[in-house]
């Protein structure tokens, strides 16, 4: 009933821009070695397993090389997912009800509660998100390279929470021996 994806590719040069995958300012090239063994139509069905490794990404003249990720899926009948992934950088552990189509959306509806200069989205059709997460930052310099400049996590960071959209809460705690931004 779903379509199966069972393959081994050897990827030289993949240009996500132009497969109109993700858009990018500047020139994005991807090289690894991949693994998948997936089942699903779309990405909120999506399960099984890829493993990426001798990962090599190129941002304009700036190369960033990790040596394995993997991303592990998988859905329960009553439709609770478990979603894992580990690497050289992080690893981490998604748990219970989600919609990665709506994730984004959801999270613009309940961050105002916390943080009342936001502003809530103006219409927002509702998606069940509720789920527990748990991050372990294993060297996080690439991931704040990339996403946060300026930023660095100890080795040892961990980040645990839970997210529920329907009951408009996220809480979570975090602990690590040193963060830094810039010089602070």
């Amino acid at each position: 009933k779903l379509p199966v994806f069972n393959f081994v590719a050897d990827i030289n040069s993949l240009q996500l821009d132009k497969l109109r995958l993700m858009s990018f300012t500047r020139v994005a090239n991807l090289a690894c070695h991949a693994d998948i063994e997936l089942r699903g139509n779309k990405i909120d069905n999506l399960t099984g397993n890829i493993a990426l490794t001798n990962i090599n990404y190129r941002e304009d003249l700036t190369m960033y090389h990790v040596n394995r990720l993997a991303v592990m899926s998988s859905l329960d009948p009553g439709g609770s997912r478990l979603v894992t992934i580990e690497s050289d950088n992080v690893d981490a552990t998604f748990r219970g009800k989600f919609e990665f189509e709506t994730l984004g959306e959801a999270f613009k509806q309940v961050i105002p509660r916390y943080l009342p200069a936001l502003q809530p989205l103006a219409s927002f059709k509702p998606a069940r998100q509720d789920f527990e997460f748990d991050i372990h930052l294993k060297n996080a310099a690439l991931l704040t390279q990339l996403f946060m400049p300026g930023w660095y996590f100890d080795a040892n960071t961990l980040v645990k929470g839970n997210f529920n959209s329907i009951e408009n809460s996220f809480a979570f705690t975090a602990s690590s021996p040193e963060v830094r931004l810039n010089n602070l």
